[in-house]
């Protein structure tokens, strides 16, 4: 079509800055035209190529958690959810907790600690089955579960508190139960490390041994959950020189008897405050 406009144009119009300036086009698009078909084959393989590293990538994105429950014939704890206690024979003690009130209800698509409560800080996720990536290699229903990477996926670990709060909220879960599904814990030999209370000390006197714990951590910059004796708030976490604590809310301490209130709005029992190198 185009090649027939430029001859009836040509043939039709008389000399001119019109007639010229027509003729410049036509010229543009007969040599555009000629680029396009030398080079057909080689495009048509680069299309293919990116359409095909765009497909990969889209397959190895992380799935909605709730989604995956609900649509993908997965039973949580039949995949990695569980494995920071031992697997899926521990699902009768802690699968309400991780299954019916976390997991399965949560609407977005980031990446979760795979060894809760532990010193490790691989994360993971759900992504379709089409995944190609290494770190995808556990089929669980008709997905795969995969290891995250930094600046690729969306990680929990990768937010900063008061990200992790805004997504509590979001959520409607325990911002204190998010704490640790995106910090590691410190631990010593498999065993409770330092407690929240001495390494809080340590920010305030950093002197002996266990102080030296603190500091390394400090130093390496990456955010280490020190918790309580019992794993129930207060516990704190450092990240680099700035530390935050999460805590029981007032509306907590005023809603404790009332354990239907409390599962009913659970982004409410806890909060985090900075404690240390606020002004940072």
């Amino acid at each position: 079509r185009l090649q027939g406009w430029c001859l009836t144009s040509l043939n039709r119009t008389p000399n001119g800055p019109l007639s010229m300036a027509r003729a410049l086009v036509c010229l543009s698009l007969a040599t555009a035209a000629v680029a396009s078909a030398t080079a057909a084959d080689g495009d048509e393989l680069a299309l293919l190529q990116v359409g095909a590293t765009v497909a990969r990538a889209d397959a190895c994105q992380c799935l909605s958690w709730k989604d995956v429950y609900a649509k993908h014939g997965v039973e949580c704890g039949r995949g990695p959810e569980l494995m920071f206690a031992g697997g899926y024979f521990m699902k009768p003690f802690l699968g309400e907790e991780f299954c019916t009130k976390f997991y399965e209800k949560l609407s977005g698509s980031f990446c979760t600690q795979l060894f809760n409560g532990q010193p490790r800080d691989e994360q993971w996720c759900y992504v379709s089955s089409a995944c190609k990536d290494p770190g995808a290699n556990m089929t669980v229903g008709s997905v795969k579960s995969k290891l995250c990477k930094p600046g690729t996926d969306t990680m929990l670990g990768q937010m900063t508190p008061e990200q992790l709060h805004k997504v509590a909220v979001a959520e409607d879960k325990d911002p204190g139960l998010v704490f640790k599904m995106a910090y590691p814990v410190h631990k010593v030999d498999g065993h409770n490390g330092l407690d929240w209370p001495a390494a809080e000390a340590c920010l305030q006197q950093p002197s002996g041994a266990n102080c030296t714990v603190v500091q390394e951590v400090q130093r390496a910059g990456k955010p280490m959950i020190f918790d309580s004796k019992d794993g129930h708030p207060p516990f704190g976490v450092i990240i680099g020189n700035r530390a935050y604590e999460s805590h029981f809310t007032a509306w907590f301490f005023d809603t404790v008897s009332n354990s239907t209130a409390l599962w009913e709005n659970p982004s409410k029992m806890n909060e985090y405050s900075c404690v240390y190198g606020c002004s940072l």
